[in-house]
């Protein structure tokens, strides 16, 4: 794989690195598609290190707070990361 430089030659470039998905935080804030809120909103969070969901959690405030902390809260007690 090649690009082509500023005068015209080609340089090298590395292939991308090889990108994992560890989790998915998913949040829902309840709206529809015309923009009316149908129900509370609510948030989930997937490891596909070690398989866990943690949530869902409902409510406004309840979303802000799983958001907030469980990208650090869950790597803590990550039963794959901890085995790493």
């Amino acid at each position: 794989m090649t690009t082509t430089g500023t005068a015209g030659g080609t340089t090298p470039r590395r292939p991308a690195a090889r990108q994992v998905v560890v989790s998915i935080l998913t949040i829902d804030c309840g709206f529809d598609d015309n923009g009316r809120q149908t129900r509370q909103p609510r948030a989930k969070y997937d490891c596909n290190l070690c398989g866990q969901r943690e949530g869902p959690v409902d409510g406004a405030s309840a979303v802000i707070a799983f958001s907030a902390s469980i990208r650090t809260d869950h790597p803590a007690r990550c039963t794959a990361r901890s085995s790493a």
